[in-house]
Protein backbone atom coordinates (compact mmCIF):
# COMPACT_ATOMS: atom_id res chain seq x y z
CA UNK A 1 0.00 0.00 0.00
CA UNK A 2 1.43 3.41 -0.89
CA UNK A 3 2.02 5.89 1.91
CA UNK A 4 -0.71 8.31 0.78
CA UNK A 5 -3.37 5.57 0.77
CA UNK A 6 -2.15 4.35 4.15
CA UNK A 7 -2.34 7.86 5.62
CA UNK A 8 -5.88 8.22 4.24
CA UNK A 9 -6.84 4.83 5.75
CA UNK A 10 -5.32 5.79 9.13
CA UNK A 11 -7.06 9.19 9.04
CA UNK A 12 -10.41 7.43 8.68
CA UNK A 13 -9.66 5.04 11.55
CA UNK A 14 -8.35 7.84 13.78
CA UNK A 15 -11.52 9.85 13.07
CA UNK A 16 -13.62 6.83 14.10
CA UNK A 17 -11.65 6.47 17.33
CA UNK A 18 -11.89 10.22 17.98
CA UNK A 19 -15.67 10.27 17.75
CA UNK A 20 -16.96 13.33 15.93
CA UNK A 21 -13.53 14.95 15.63
CA UNK A 22 -11.93 14.64 12.18
CA UNK A 23 -8.31 13.45 12.19
CA UNK A 24 -5.58 13.81 9.59
CA UNK A 25 -2.69 11.37 9.89
CA UNK A 26 0.71 12.09 8.38
CA UNK A 27 3.45 9.46 8.28
CA UNK A 28 6.71 11.33 8.47
CA UNK A 29 9.53 10.41 6.12
CA UNK A 30 13.04 10.19 7.59
CA UNK A 31 13.60 13.77 6.44
CA UNK A 32 10.29 14.94 7.97
CA UNK A 33 11.27 13.27 11.24
CA UNK A 34 14.63 15.09 11.34
CA UNK A 35 12.83 18.44 10.97
CA UNK A 36 9.97 17.63 13.37
CA UNK A 37 10.21 19.47 16.73
CA UNK A 38 8.62 16.34 18.26
CA UNK A 39 11.16 14.00 16.65
CA UNK A 40 11.87 12.16 19.91
CA UNK A 41 8.23 11.10 20.25
CA UNK A 42 7.01 8.13 18.18
CA UNK A 43 3.85 10.09 17.46
CA UNK A 44 2.13 13.32 18.40
CA UNK A 45 -1.28 14.90 17.94
CA UNK A 46 -2.77 18.36 18.00
CA UNK A 47 -6.30 18.24 19.46
CA UNK A 48 -7.16 21.66 17.98
CA UNK A 49 -6.35 20.75 14.37
CA UNK A 50 -6.85 16.97 14.48
CA UNK A 51 -3.41 16.42 12.97
CA UNK A 52 -1.52 13.30 14.00
CA UNK A 53 2.15 12.90 13.11
CA UNK A 54 3.75 9.47 13.25
CA UNK A 55 7.52 9.25 12.98
CA UNK A 56 9.26 7.38 10.19
CA UNK A 57 9.69 3.81 11.44
CA UNK A 58 6.40 3.62 13.34
CA UNK A 59 4.13 3.94 10.29
CA UNK A 60 6.06 1.07 8.71
CA UNK A 61 5.57 -1.00 11.87
CA UNK A 62 1.85 -0.22 11.92
CA UNK A 63 1.57 -1.24 8.27
CA UNK A 64 3.42 -4.48 9.06
CA UNK A 65 1.02 -5.15 11.94
CA UNK A 66 -1.94 -4.86 9.58
CA UNK A 67 -0.36 -7.35 7.16
CA UNK A 68 -0.11 -10.08 9.83
CA UNK A 69 -1.89 -9.13 13.08
CA UNK A 70 -1.84 -12.70 14.39
CA UNK A 71 1.97 -12.78 14.36
CA UNK A 72 2.64 -9.19 15.37
CA UNK A 73 5.91 -8.32 17.07
CA UNK A 74 5.97 -6.29 20.28
CA UNK A 75 6.98 -3.17 18.31
CA UNK A 76 4.12 -3.65 15.86
CA UNK A 77 1.61 -3.94 18.71
CA UNK A 78 3.19 -0.90 20.34
CA UNK A 79 2.66 1.04 17.09
CA UNK A 80 -1.06 0.20 17.30
CA UNK A 81 -1.13 1.40 20.92
CA UNK A 82 0.61 4.64 19.93
CA UNK A 83 -1.85 5.21 17.06
CA UNK A 84 -4.80 4.67 19.44
CA UNK A 85 -3.19 6.96 22.02
CA UNK A 86 -2.72 9.81 19.53
CA UNK A 87 -6.30 9.35 18.25
CA UNK A 88 -7.55 9.83 21.81
CA UNK A 89 -5.72 13.17 21.93
CA UNK A 90 -7.65 14.25 18.82
CA UNK A 91 -10.84 13.27 20.66
CA UNK A 92 -9.87 15.73 23.37
CA UNK A 93 -8.09 13.54 25.90
CA UNK A 94 -5.32 16.03 26.67
CA UNK A 95 -3.57 14.23 29.51
CA UNK A 96 -1.34 11.26 28.94
CA UNK A 97 -3.16 9.00 31.43
CA UNK A 98 -6.66 8.76 29.85
CA UNK A 99 -5.25 8.23 26.35
CA UNK A 100 -2.72 5.70 27.66
CA UNK A 101 -5.49 3.77 29.46
CA UNK A 102 -7.48 3.45 26.24
CA UNK A 103 -4.39 2.26 24.35
CA UNK A 104 -3.57 -0.30 27.06
CA UNK A 105 -7.17 -1.55 27.01
CA UNK A 106 -7.02 -2.00 23.22
CA UNK A 107 -3.74 -3.91 23.60
CA UNK A 108 -5.11 -6.20 26.34
CA UNK A 109 -8.30 -6.88 24.38
CA UNK A 110 -6.23 -7.87 21.35
CA UNK A 111 -3.69 -9.93 23.31
CA UNK A 112 -6.35 -12.00 25.09
CA UNK A 113 -8.63 -12.54 22.10
CA UNK A 114 -8.78 -16.21 21.05
CA UNK A 115 -6.84 -16.67 17.83
CA UNK A 116 -5.53 -13.11 18.14
CA UNK A 117 -7.69 -11.84 15.33
CA UNK A 118 -7.10 -8.30 14.20
CA UNK A 119 -8.76 -5.52 16.21
CA UNK A 120 -11.17 -3.16 14.43
CA UNK A 121 -8.36 -1.11 12.85
CA UNK A 122 -7.65 -3.88 10.38
CA UNK A 123 -9.98 -4.97 7.67
CA UNK A 124 -12.13 -2.02 6.64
Amino acid sequence: MCRWHFEHFLSGKASELAGRHPAIVHCNTVFDTMLDPEMLAAGHANPRTGRIGIQSPWCDRLMAYLRHPGQASAEEIWSLNMFTHESMHVRGECGQSPAARVARHAHRAHRHRPGRAAPPLAGR
